[in-house]
């Protein structure tokens, strides 16, 4: 710290030369030292004793040194605040590209059950068609619910029971073998099934594309990665034409078309959750724009990597879309007291049977709960830290059933708790009596989104990963076909001949492109770094009362001497002093003395 020096108030009563406060001999400069205020001390005491120099100026000198050590405390707790607050910022840049991965596409459609097969299927056999009835009017009740009071209280239960109970017994009407909308039947091609930068794709095995979505079965293309686009704009782009095949909807269906997903390559998608619907009749063109996202954790951000139950490619963490999904899908499965039918067929095509067993080992607390008390106990808190209120009734319902249906569509077990077989499908193994089927599931979903809608059920705030990409997604639409011309030319041959008003209230085609080859790469900061701080303290307390990490140095050096001093001073005995030595040393031996 410099002081101006000050030696023009000094007169011949000052004392010459006064020394500085050592901190050996004073308490009170030790105390300054340890605070770093050694030379504010010195300089400080140094102008105090000068005593020809004006109160009004030793006042002045005071006020200034408790203002600067004030300020001083107040700017290194500013700085420290600022830190604790941990702010970020984006750090954005574009990266241009010879050639940029397209995304994994699913294209799903919005029919779950072909109503076509189903109808054929159940005519010709009065209890067959009871029992459709029965399903139309579920559906219908369902579709119409406004939320006034609860889904249960508008079903008939012993309907409901009925119409459940059959289709445990004989099999979902969602599954792979029964009544599912094909996916592969609505691709429209012959020679090819889709376009790729103008050139003509065939999918080998629809198998090994084709996954179970909450809205039927869908299409999931790229999943590798091998689309590599390299041309700017729709040439160079994925190009599919589809046929929705309306006649084949169910009466219930409110909305006809498609729902196309664009996701990461190991993202997963099992609902209806940040899709875009495509109506048929349009030729919809989709503009990308892809990002690298790259978040920070905690303090300075939310991110938290969890990684996904349903992966297909080793280790991959929940996008927010994902982590929705799980959730519900644990929902069901603690609160309805059945496993999704989707969840089920793709972990077991994955040969993931985590979430399958934790379902499976509830199953037989309940078949022995012989009472509300003893069903509810089978459902304790699975750990999640969700907020959730007992769905009674479903569950209660969902008892009965367990309970009444004894054997699923194969009989192939001895026993629940035995050896199973390994089939084909998840159908054919131990899991398959707590499989949700499709009106058990659909009237589950509308059941807890109506307690979620009402605030009776909550689920904690899903993380974004801490490094993953998006795509920001253009939409534009147009005719299709846009000429009868244009139809008989091109699309006709493929359709069956139908008409131009069946082909654009059925086909759609769709276009999934790159405009820019291109990346924009977001990069989260912290605002404020630790070397942020230590540079902004040291320049801080150094302007204005002179404390640098050499005094630190220092200051350690003096308390390890003090402590040194202290301990050797209790160990070793004091020395006698010399003033009493001296005296003893003249003084007489009362022998030696003679009376007088």
């Amino acid at each position: 710290m410099v002081i101006i020096n000050t030696d023009a108030w000094a007169s011949d009563k000052d004392e010459p030369n006064p020394a500085p406060v050592s901190p050996e001999s004073s308490e009170q400069s030790l105390v300054l030292g340890v605070f770093g205020f050694q030379d504010l001390a010195n300089d400080y005491f140094h102008v105090l004793r000068q005593r020809s120099r004006p109160n009004i100026f030793k006042l002045i000198w005071g006020i200034l040194v408790l203002a600067l050590m004030g300020f001083t405390f107040y700017m290194v707790y500013q700085l420290l605040h600022d830190y604790f607050k941990y702010n970020s910022f984006n750090q954005a840049k574009v990266e241009w590209k010879k050639n940029v991965t397209l995304p994994a596409i699913s294209v799903c459609s919005i029919n779950a059950i072909n109503y076509t097969l189903l109808t054929e299927s159940m005519s010709g056999d009065t209890y067959n068609e009871g029992i459709l009835t029965l399903f139309d009017d579920l559906l219908a009740q369902l579709e119409n619910f406004n939320g006034g009071g609860y889904v249960l209280e508008t079903l008939d239960e012993v309907d409901f029971m009925n119409l459940a109970m059959y289709e445990m017994s004989t099999g979902s009407f969602a599954g792979p073998d029964t009544f599912r909308t094909d996916i592969s039947e609505m691709v429209l091609g012959s020679e090819y099934d889709y376009l790729f930068q103008s050139v003509g794709q065939k999918i080998e095995d629809f198998s090994k594309v084709t996954f179970p979505n909450d809205l039927g079965s869908c299409l999931e293309i790229n999943d590798d990665g091998a689309l590599v686009q390299s041309i700017n704009g729709v040439a160079g782009g994925f190009t599919i034409d589809l046929n929705a095949h309306i006649d084949d909807y169910l009466p219930s269906t409110s909305t006809v078309g498609f729902m196309v997903y664009i996701r990461d390559q190991d993202e997963v998608i099992m609902m209806d959750r940040g899709g875009l619907a495509i109506s048929p009749g349009t030729e919809t063109f989709l503009r990308l724009n892809k990002k690298s996202v790259t978040r920070l954790g905690e303090p300075h951000g939310t991110c938290d990597n969890v990684e996904s139950q349903f992966n297909k490619y080793g280790t991959h963490y929940n996008t927010v879309r994902e982590c929705i999904i799980e959730k519900l899908a644990a929902t069901m499965i603690f609160e309805c007291a059945c496993i999704p039918w989707y969840a089920a067929e793709r972990l077991y095509m994955l040969n993931k049977t985590d979430i399958l067993e934790s379902g499976y080992t509830i199953m037989p607390c309940l078949r022995a709960a012989n009472s509300k008390a003893e069903q509810a106990a089978c459902f304790e808190d699975d750990g999640s830290t969700r907020k959730r209120r007992s769905l009674d009734s479903l569950k209660r319902l969902n008892l009965d059933l367990i309970k009444s249906t004894t054997r699923p569509k194969r009989d192939i077990y001895d026993d629940y708790e035995s050896t199973w077989i390994t089939n084909e499908t998840v159908y054919d193994t131990k899991y398959a009596p707590y499989i949700c089927g499709f009106v058990l599931q659909k009237t589950c979903v509308s059941f807890i989104n109506d307690y979620l809608q009402k605030g009776l059920l909550e689920f904690d705030n899903c993380a974004e990963p801490c490094s993953f990409n998006e795509w920001e997604v253009d939409m534009s639409t147009t005719l299709f076909p846009p000429t009868e011309k244009y139809y008989n030319n091109f699309l006709k041959s493929k359709t069956g001949n139908y008409t131009l008003e069946y082909a654009r209230e059925n086909l759609a085609r769709i276009h999934i492109y790159y405009d820019d080859l291109k990346i924009d790469v977001i990069v989260q900061e912290p605002a404020y770094k630790i070397q942020n701080f230590i540079a902004e303290f040291g320049g801080t307390v150094d302007l204005f009362i002179g404390f640098s990490f050499f005094t630190v140095f220092q200051l350690v050096e003096i308390a390890i001497a003090a402590c040194i001093k202290r301990c050797r001073g209790k160990t070793q005995p004091k020395p006698k002093s010399p003033k009493k030595e001296k005296k003893a040393e003249f003084e007489p031996n009362e022998s030696e003395l003679t009376p007088i």
